[in-house]
């Protein structure tokens, strides 16, 4: 989605989740209330950070996949779904994601997390990540843009550099 296809409407901006379902809900009957109020003229941007920490990450994708807002939806990557696909790809960084989170995500999709928490058998969690992970999970984590621009306003998770053109910035940061 480009910005020419909203006009003039409201943004809904709604950043770091992390795997909590009822505070996710909340924002989602509040944009519903709000458009009751104020009309439909409006569209719903997820930062980013939607899996890790809390411990509903996997009921998290599953609404997101979906579109549960009462308005378009633009859907952008964090850090946190970065670092998860990398494990889920090859169980790379499991070291570093059981540390910040992973094992919330790992255990809301089922997946024995004993040896994970003991920093072993990575690639064992993540081939049953793999299994447990269903196609509209993997679907909405490929379909996830780094950044979005509307009107004058420019959205993303995070990495703009002060000084560097935002053209110029690269997904990493630099």
């Amino acid at each position: 989605m480009d910005q020419s296809s909203f006009g003039n409407t409201r943004v809904y901006a709604i950043g770091d989740i992390h795997g909590r379902l009822d505070l996710l809900q909340r924002a989602i009957d509040a944009i519903g209330r709000d458009i009751e109020d104020h009309g439909p003229e409006a569209v719903t941007v997820t930062l980013g950070d939607y899996v890790d920490r809390g411990p509903a990450s996997r009921q998290v994708l599953d609404l997101l996949a979906g579109n549960p807002f009462p308005t378009p939806h633009v859907a952008l990557k964090g850090n946190h779904e970065a670092v998860f696909t990398g494990f889920l790809e090859a169980g790379a960084g499991g070291d570093h994601w059981r540390k910040f989170g992973g094992l919330e995500t790992l255990h809301s999709y089922g997946v024995p997390v004993a040896d994970v928490m003991m920093g072993r058998a990575f690639d064992v969690a993540a081939e049953r990540l793999r299994a447990a992970l269903p196609d509209a999970h993997r679907a909405f984590l490929t379909s996830l843009r780094t950044s979005y621009t509307h009107g004058g306003y420019f959205f993303c998770h995070a990495g703009v550099r002060p000084g560097v053109a935002l053209a110029h910035t690269r997904s990493d940061g630099s």
